[in-house]
């Protein structure tokens, strides 16, 4: 029995004769390396295809990077500071009156 990747790499074989413009766009990292290991055994020689994850391609195509986890904490952190202290103050505010 084959497996899915197996028969949608015997219909791309049959139909694309070349692979120097064809672009895999897969939905995770690891899923490239099975594709790739399956590529292989059916290709025995030549150059594999591009193969990239959506997010990789969703960023080629719209020119923006994904945001580095540790520079949103703490831009969040100083958001969230600025806020406390306007609830602080409107809190200090309503006290007087």
């Amino acid at each position: 029995m084959q497996t899915f990747i197996s028969e949608t790499l015997d219909d791309i074989l049959q139909t694309t004769p070349s692979f120097e413009k064809v672009l895999f766009v897969l939905p995770s990292q690891r899923a490239s390396v099975f594709v790739k290991q399956g590529l292989k055994e059916k290709i025995p020689t030549g150059f594999l295809p591009e193969i990239i994850n959506i997010e990789t391609f969703i960023s080629k195509v719209s020119g923006i990077k994904k945001a580095d986890s540790v520079q949103l904490l703490f831009d969040f952190y100083t958001i969230y500071l600025i806020f406390k202290k306007r609830i602080l103050k409107k809190s200090l505010i309503k006290r007087r009156f």
